[in-house]
């Protein structure tokens, strides 16, 4: 999972041990490195005779790393890479092809990277930065979505403030889209959730930009 998530960057041997083996000696954890490695070379080449060619498992000068040239398909890059073409496609103004790119990245998110392992410090940062794109990929889903199908431009801000409770972009379009469905007390109450979730998390109150929206709503004809 290290090498995966560190690829296609070849890491120094100590700072594998460090990641993997925080805290152990430095012999014990070199030879369960190099045990570990030998077991996936292995796994992943059954037939490898000599370790030096694996086309997987590089290793340069005690640094290691996948091999990024090698047949691997790994879902966070492609939901990384399915994000990033959606938002280019958003910006050229190819909106079908933005949304089915955001869409099939979306399906890949199962959730925070490694959630099964959250004690992983090695893991954070990764675990943020999808997070994060992830955020962003709903809120694009939202926005290219809210004229064609409300609905599904509502549940996508949803998911957003699902993601990320204090996404005050996400409060913003589903107020909109809420009020414009005919949901306006329903839009109203969004925004008491976002002012008494940031009052009790944060002590900080909702954005003027937030704010104006809530009054807005507020002042038109029930």
């Amino acid at each position: 999972q290290y090498l995966v998530s560190q690829r296609p960057r070849m890491m120094p041997e100590e700072a594998i041990l460090e990641a993997l083996w925080p805290g152990a000696e430095a012999d014990a954890a070199h030879t369960a490195f190099h045990a570990a490695v030998h077991a996936l070379r292995k796994a992943l080449e059954p037939h490898l005779d000599e370790a030096r060619n694996s086309a997987y498992i590089l290793g340069q000068k005690d640094r290691y790393g996948l091999n990024p040239r090698a047949e691997c398909w790994v879902d966070a890059e492609e939901f990384a890479r399915l994000a990033h073409l959606g938002k280019t496609y958003q910006q050229t103004g190819r909106i079908e092809e933005a949304t089915r790119a955001l869409l099939e990245a979306d399906r890949l998110y199962a959730g925070n990277y490694l959630e099964e392992s959250p004690h992983l410090e090695w893991a954070a940062a990764d675990r943020e930065r999808l997070r994060q794109i992830e955020i962003e990929l709903l809120l694009r889903l939202g926005d290219l979505m809210a004229r064609s199908d409300p609905h599904a431009a509502i549940n996508a801000f949803r998911r957003a403030i699902a993601v990320e409770p204090y996404c005050e972009p996400a409060y913003r379009g589903l107020m909109r889209l809420l009020a414009q469905t005919g949901q306006r007390a329903e839009a109203l109450r969004q925004y008491q959730l976002l002012e008494r979730t940031l009052q009790q998390d944060l002590q900080v109150t909702p954005s003027p930009e937030v704010t104006i929206l809530y009054r807005q709503l507020l002042n038109q004809d029930a």
